[in-house]
């Protein structure tokens, strides 16, 4: 059943007007229906049996646990005016509360008294602001003889201004009024290629609505059914009760990894009874069991049309079968499953890949070993297996493709020859599947893959032109998957790019390869390849003709910067590749073995090296001088977003961003910005890494880097204020009283002698100012607020210094660009020269331990007279 209140709620209607904003027409109307006017009521609809109510009471009930808390840490009163002691609500961090009534004419609440803006700027509207504002004082002394309004108020007590705009008798007298918002919701994130997401969506919300909210400059809307056009902003006195200032959020707050569930809910209508409707519903219903054969039907229909239609998704030849494929049993009907072993000439066999998380107990993963091997050629006990691998074999043989490769089961997982040689094939064995099965869902190999979702059975019904439609929570978001930074995901949809599959470090590359993914969520199927995204809730085929095909944008596309330089002998950059993005990505999730810090990535890093042609060394891109060092500087993320690096302690290089487990990112600046500085820049003289497996992209045991560069002795953050103070004792000593301009368009003083008897007097003094003008970052690599950067005990061999790794411009045509920038590494000194060896043997060897940033305008003079020396060394 439905209360009185849900009744009224029905999919938006949509006016005549079309947007601009997209390729298809696209109707643009946003439908409001006031509910209960209090979470109480609501709650109570929901236990008398309100089926609707039902479904908003977990975020009323959660909205009251966060009010609470609110309530529990409330400020001092008077500390925030302006806000309302009697809405636990209220954020302090918002916009001042106000009412627009025009375009140009606004009443705003400053707490403590009310005023009104008028936004006309000439003489006519003048002697009306005056008269108005006269009248608003009237109303107010008014409002305060009745009682209404204290006399003597420095807040505003158990009120809201917006009732008392409306001169309504009926006043709503608190701050839970609910609201239903429906629209129909379209993401034109994929607009160029013609794709959309469209929802038709009802939206819970409480409290006062936003004038951003509604979105009045553009959009026709209505409200509680009486139609109001573009541009009728006079809300205020038409419908009493519409507080037009701030509009409650209401989310489940979740543990990390889930986000926020906010209360998005859509209208589907069931796939055996479809039928056109106005206003549209685009959504269908979803199956309970993924098992299904509608379920492994659609699937084969995106396979089979991806196959037949898609010139972008076709597979280039050349890619490696795999040394071990597991027969599913398809070939002689027999249903018997074991390992096949497969020759050269097998290259065009389809077959299956998986993707899937091994979970924290490996032990417990069904793996191929040195001792199972013959057995397994022989035979695989189906029901014996990881559960993972089980669905995996199901969903492959209702595919109807013969082959199934899983790492697990066809890596002998106890034999490190096999496992360094299967490890550096396995990006070509996920390009050359037919299609991969991501376990998206699935924290480990025991979980499994197919199973139930949530049950549309039991879905609200609402009624609409006699025809029966339904109303369920938003499902996943289809475009999170994607999990690129030019991408957002939905904004109505809960993302599920941060599912366990998505944070190991392996499933990345898995995913760049594979041509072709069926990902199991945890409530539907998604489809995705290199021509488009589909769902099994139907979030992208509502345009006429069903499925548009067009370009997804993936995090890279490797296959497509080949093809698009074929006969243009133009080499892609390692930036356009996505390389340094996709580090990031990979550097944030979750690896078991520090030893696979780079056989994890290095799949990837071949066919970046094949792309570009500039030489891969232990994580670092070996080129011109520029490029070098750009690769050279990286740093560890935000602290903030992801926990503190750890040493891997794996043989890479410090130099090498797989010395540590962490998340990695570069520069902002790229190689285009540097400076060449041929008297000041670093010298290469020789790089070599050795590769301790067959895997020469894989795990390194050792590596090192001899060069030159200028150096200065480094004793903690106060070295850089050493060099701003001798710049400034210098000015002063000269009597400079020019301001130089700093960056961000402040002024970076130079102060005058003038005020200073003696100069050189307090050179204390003077380091602070240098100290407080100059701010570095300075970010070690191992975070360590007590690491002492003194020479420790006196010894040389622990000594630390700055290496000067050159100047990067935003423009680097100019040599006064605000924005230039310096960047430096941090070394720590590791082993003293020996007397006894010569040549090369001979350098002082060091290790990174950080990088420093200096900005203009407080660049440094690389110069003796600050006591910066060109040196040679050797970094490991």
């Amino acid at each position: 059943m439905l209360c009185k209140l849900c009744q009224k709620i029905r999919p938006p209607h949509q006016s005549q007007r079309t947007s601009i904003r997209y390729t298809v027409k696209v109707q643009e109307h946003s439908c409001l229906v006031r509910h209960h006017a209090n979470f109480s009521d609501l709650i109570q609809s929901a236990i008398n049996g309100c089926e609707l109510c039902s479904l908003f009471r977990p975020f009323i009930e959660n909205a009251l646990v966060e009010a609470a808390k609110e309530r529990e840490n409330d400020h001092e009163v008077g500390e925030y005016p302006g806000w309302f002691a009697d809405d636990p609500f209220e954020d302090v961090n918002a916009h001042l509360p106000m009412i627009r009534l025009t375009k140009d004419i606004i009443y705003e609440d400053e707490g403590d008294r009310y005023q009104w803006l008028d936004c006309r700027l000439d003489e006519k509207n003048d002697a009306h602001r005056k008269a108005t504002e006269e009248a608003l004082e009237r109303e107010e002394e008014e409002d305060i003889l009745r009682g209404l309004l204290p006399k003597n108020r420095n807040k505003t007590d158990n009120y809201e201004i917006l009732q008392w705009l409306s001169q309504d008798k009926n006043k709503y007298t608190g701050p839970e009024q609910i609201w239903i918002r429906g629209w129909t919701y379209y993401d034109d994130e994929f607009k160029q290629g013609g794709q959309y997401e469209a929802s038709t969506v009802l939206t819970l919300g409480a409290g006062a609505l936003d004038i951003e909210y509604l979105d009045l400059d553009r959009l026709e809307w209505c409200i509680d059914n009486k139609h109001f056009g573009s541009g009728r902003t006079a809300l205020v006195m038409e419908i009493p009760g519409l507080w037009l200032h701030k509009i409650i959020g209401l989310t489940i707050h979740r543990e990390e990894p889930l986000s926020d569930i906010e209360p998005h809910f859509e209208f589907f209508q069931r796939r055996a009874n479809l039928k056109k409707l106005s206003p549209p519903v685009y959504a269908l219903d979803v199956a309970e069991d993924p098992k299904t054969d509608a379920c492994l039907r659609l699937v084969r229909n995106w396979l089979s049309s991806c196959v037949g239609s898609h010139a972008r998704c076709e597979q280039l030849s050349g890619t490696e079968v795999p040394t071990r494929l597991i027969d599913v049993g398809l070939i002689n009907s027999s249903q018997d499953v074991h390992l096949q072993a497969m020759a050269p000439q097998d290259q065009k066999i389809p077959y299956v890949t998986l993707s899937h998380c091994w979970g924290s107990d490996v032990a417990q993963i069904t793996r191929l070993t040195k001792n199972t091997l013959e057995e397994m050629m022989e035979s695989i006990n189906e029901t014996t297996i990881s559960k993972s691998f089980q669905d995996a074999i199901t969903i492959t043989r209702g595919l109807h493709i013969p082959y199934l490769w899983i790492d697990a089961l066809c890596i002998i997982q106890d034999s490190d020859e096999d496992w360094a040689i299967e490890s550096a094939k396995m990006a070509q064995y996920y390009k050359g599947g037919s299609v991969m099965i991501s376990a998206l869902a699935s924290p480990s190999a025991g979980h499994g893959i197919l199973h139930p979702r949530r049950s549309d059975t039991n879905a609200v019904n609402v009624s609409l032109h006699n025809h029966d439609l339904y109303i369920r929570p938003a499902l996943e978001d289809s475009l999170s998957v994607i999990q690129d930074g030019t991408h957002r995901h939905s904004q109505v949809r809960q993302e599920i790019s941060v599912q366990p599959l998505n944070t190991r470090a392996w499933t990345l590359q898995e995913r760049l390869f594979a041509p072709r993914i069926i990902h199991y969520a945890a409530q539907q199927l998604i489809w995705q390849c290199k021509t488009c995204i589909a769902s099994e809730d139907n979030q992208f085929s509502f345009l006429p003709g069903g499925r548009v095909l067009s370009p997804v944008i993936d995090l890279v596309n490797l296959d497509t910067e080949r093809s698009t330089n074929v006969g243009k002998n133009i080499r892609p950059t390692i930036q356009s590749t996505g390389w340094y993005n996709l580090l990031q990505e990979y550097t944030k999730r979750q690896i078991t073995y520090p030893l696979d810090l780079l056989p994890g990535i290095s799949g990837l890093a071949r066919e970046v090296q094949d792309l570009t042609g500039i030489k891969y060394l232990a994580g670092i891109w070996d080129a011109s001088p520029s490029i070098l060092l750009h690769s050279l500087l990286w740093r560890v993320g935000s602290l903030s977003r992801s926990p503190p690096p750890t040493r891997s302690h794996n043989g890479s290089p410090t130099w090498s961003w797989s010395s540590l487990r962490g998340e990695i990112t570069q520069i902002d600046k790229g190689p285009h910005n540097f400076i060449s500085q041929p008297l000041l820049d670093p010298v290469f003289f020789f790089r070599q890494a050795t590769p301790l497996t067959a895997n020469s992209f894989g795990q390194v045991s050792g590596a090192r880097i001899y060069m030159s560069g200028f150096v200065h002795a480094y004793t903690g953050p106060s070295t850089f204020a050493e060099f701003q103070t001798r710049k400034l004792v210098e000015r002063l000593r000269i009597g400079d009283k020019e301001k130089g301009s700093h960056a961000y368009g402040e002024s970076a003083l130079i102060y005058d002698n003038s005020s200073v008897r003696d100069p050189y007097a307090d050179l204390a003094a003077i380091t602070a100012i240098g100290e407080a003008q100059q701010e570095p970052q300075i970010q070690l690599d191992i975070p360590d607020v007590g690491y002492d950067f003194s020479t420790r005990g006196g010894e040389e061999g622990e000594q630390h210094i700055l290496l000067f790794m050159g100047r990067w411009n935003d423009d680097p045509k100019s040599d006064k660009d605000l924005n230039a920038e310096q960047q430096f590494l941090l070394l720590r000194r590791v082993r003293m020269i020996d007397e006894s060896r010569k040549h090369a043997d001979n350098w002082p060897i060091f290790e990174r331990v950080g990088i420093a940033e200096v900005q203009d305008p407080y660049l440094l003079d690389i110069s003796a007279a600050e006591e910066w020396e060109r040196k040679t060394g050797i970094l490991v």
